[in-house]
């Protein structure tokens, strides 16, 4: 059984300085409080200017385009994917194929002797209680330190014809710039239109970017300025 693992931080168009400079330290919190960690981030235009990755949006959409049967889930977070793989399991030789800028395979840090299963971590769980194989898809830029398991890699375009029983995707909101979101929603029309969801997080969809997290943006920003 094949599984696709989408992170959407994965498609983000930001250099390492820029990801250092203009986000937030990561973490898994409410979205009410993702939207005021990064309202004080939005003190640069420069960070407005960073966009998405098309090409390797278009042929993640061609995937989703093969895969029509592929079952479902959306949601904020990357661990809740235990949850998707575990619904999904009805044989072994499970491989979760996971686009991600980062392993999800993290010791140290995100230590899961102290919190458990979260979305630095999952890849050590579904492999420990599903024996699940996993393959990462990275990008240039991502950070192969701290892993748990060692890891088996491979490129986007190596699983373009790839068929899939499931296809889970999460939004990752404090590694994605909430003026993005919109793209995020275009991004995973084709699997509502085409696809049997699962489940999917009831806010996973909400355009962070509106009108009150621009008026906090300059509220925050002059309060800042103080």
């Amino acid at each position: 059984m094949n599984i696709l693992s989408v992170d959407w931080d994965y498609y983000i168009n930001a250099t390492l300085a820029a990801r250092a400079r203009y986000f937030p330290d990561g973490g898994v919190y409410k979205v009410e409080l993702e939207k005021l960690i990064w309202c004080s981030h939005y003190n640069s235009p420069e960070l407005t200017r960073i966009g998405v990755k098309n090409k390797e949006i278009q042929l993640t959409q061609e995937i989703f385009k093969l895969n029509k049967k592929a079952k479902v889930m959306i949601c904020n977070n990357h661990e809740n994917i235990y949850y998707f793989v575990k619904a999904l399991k009805k044989r072994s030789n499970i491989t979760v194929y996971n686009i991600d800028f980062h392993h999800d395979n993290y010791k140290g840090r995100q230590s899961l002797d102290i919190k458990g299963l979260n979305s630095g971590n999952w890849v050590y769980y579904i492999k420990k209680d599903f024996d699940a194989n996993t393959v990462w898809i990275k990008t240039n830029t991502s950070d192969i330190e701290n892993v748990i398991y060692d890891l088996k890699v491979c490129k986007l375009n190596d699983i373009s014809t790839l068929r899939f029983d499931g296809i889970f995707v999460c939004k990752s909101g404090l590694w994605s710039p909430p003026h993005l979101d919109k793209r995020f929603t275009k991004f995973v029309e084709i699997l509502l239109k085409e696809n049997t969801v699962l489940y999917m997080d009831d806010d996973v969809l909400n355009d962070r970017y509106d009108a009150e997290f621009r008026h906090n943006i300059v509220y925050i920003n002059n309060f800042m300025k103080r």
